[in-house]
């Protein structure tokens, strides 16, 4: 979809989206947050596993 679009282009990174997930190659925890809030997401709907 296009938030793993946003994501991998943002992380430089490769991944996939599988059962309402997104996946990303790579370390990218603290990143992906910060990323995601600039994207427009509130904190607490972020869970990062």
């Amino acid at each position: 979809g296009r938030i793993a679009r946003e994501l991998k282009q943002k992380l430089a990174c490769g991944g996939t989206t599988k059962n309402d997930r997104i996946e990303l190659q790579g370390d990218h925890v603290q990143r992906v947050k910060k990323v995601l809030k600039e994207i427009g997401f509130a904190e607490d709907m972020i869970e990062i596993t």
